[in-house]
């Protein structure tokens, strides 16, 4: 599918990245994660913020002025040149409870530690606390009502997803909104 570039967005934990890479798959497209452009590269992961420009010139030298491509991530607060140039635009929609049991997965496997000991982790705590506020809007940041004004003043197709579903049955989806 030539000329499509999507971007594959929500909360933090709702599979937007693992959607992404499959989806890219299933297109023969190429994936790029939005958290590779906003953070630093740093051992441990996600401790210094790129600046905005960087972002969007990297953006520029590695991707944007492709024929297709699917980004994820969460762009709304540093869309800038990004947001002319997509084509589609898919949100997940996943339940607090289930964002959190994702994020208790992900970080116990990034710390190599079971489920229970990863809780004793402060970073990830505080990571798992900033998430739950996603769906209620109830802190600053990425958060469900900044999505939905942002993509409310997008040119293109939004589709909301259940990012609940296996990944699958989302990319299956997708897969068919493109098609229409």
């Amino acid at each position: 599918m030539n000329g499509l570039r999507i971007l594959v967005h929500g909360p933090s934990g709702g599979g937007c990245s693992t959607v992404g890479r499959a989806l890219a798959g299933r297109l023969k497209s190429q994936h790029f994660d939005g958290d590779d452009f906003y953070w630093v590269p740093t051992d441990p992961p996600f401790r210094h913020k790129r600046a905005v420009p960087l972002r969007h010139q990297l953006m520029r030298e590695l991707f944007l002025p492709r024929p297709d491509w699917v980004l994820s991530g969460s762009i709304a607060s540093w869309d800038g040149p990004i947001v002319p140039r997509l084509t589609h635009v898919f949100r997940l929609q996943v339940s607090t409870g289930v964002l959190r049991q994702r994020l208790i997965e992900r970080e116990a496997v990034r710390h190599g530690v079971d489920e229970k000991s990863v809780l004793a982790i402060d970073e990830t705590r505080e990571l798992i606390e900033w998430a739950e506020g996603y769906n209620d809007g109830m802190r600053s940041g990425r958060t469900l009502t900044r999505h939905q004004v942002w993509e409310n003043a997008l040119a293109q197709p939004v589709f909301v997803l259940d990012g609940e579903r296996s990944v699958a049955e989302i990319v299956s989806d997708i897969i068919a909104m493109l098609d229409h």
